[in-house]
């Protein structure tokens, strides 16, 4: 994901030595996470891969919580300026909109190190305790979603299509998202872009 104006900074492939103690944490965090999973990552690796001192590391986070909170706000930030550069920055057609959203899935799952969303994984990671912040910043970020499609659908369908294309559209993208991880290239955002464009005309 290369940095356009406005947009946040990809930190996975960003200088180390240009990045803040901070964001060098962060950094090491998101690579981590996305190779190993939240819970079998521990912090003793990351302050080793971040070549920064404990004292650092905990002045920054002083938990494990803390920096996973961080790195779920990092992950919900970035994609949905995605979604946004793909869609509502790019034209002003709803329906033009909510297909390109499929776009902007298909850019995401061309990266190199695509290996599923950390929100999907979230609900299995942190389901045993909804009480959790990283919980409900999963739960947060699939209402954003509910509402990012709702939002350019409600120009596009009648009022009693609604309740029921929606569900349909976000399983389609939730099994995109899904899918690729299962079965990487598989091209499944452009066949499900093709699905999306029919619910939306029929």
């Amino acid at each position: 994901m290369e940095k356009r104006d406005n947009e946040t900074i990809d930190l996975r492939t960003a200088d180390p030595n240009r990045l803040s103690a901070r964001d060098k944490i962060l950094r090491t965090a998101i690579i981590l996470f996305n190779e190993h999973g939240v819970h079998t990552t521990g912090i003793d690796k990351i302050i080793a891969d971040s070549d920064v001192a404990k004292m650092t590391f905990y002045k920054h986070f002083p938990s494990k919580n803390d920096l996973i909170n961080a790195y779920l706000d990092y992950r919900d930030k970035v994609q949905f300026e995605r979604l946004e550069r793909h869609t509502i920055k790019k034209t002003a057609d709803a329906r033009l909109q909510i297909l390109g959203i499929f776009d902007a899935l298909d850019e995401w799952f061309s990266e190199p190190d695509y290996k599923g969303c950390a929100f999907t994984r979230g609900l299995a990671d942190f389901g045993d305790h909804p009480e959790s912040e990283a919980f409900k910043s999963v739960q947060r970020h699939f209402a954003k979603w509910q509402e990012f499609v709702r939002n350019p659908l409600k120009a596009v369908v009648p009022v009693k299509k609604l309740k029921v294309a929606l569900p349909q559209l976000m399983s389609l993208i939730i099994g995109s998202i899904v899918m690729e991880n299962a079965s990487p290239k598989s091209g499944i955002a452009k066949v499900n872009k093709k699905l999306a464009a029919e619910i939306l005309d029929n």
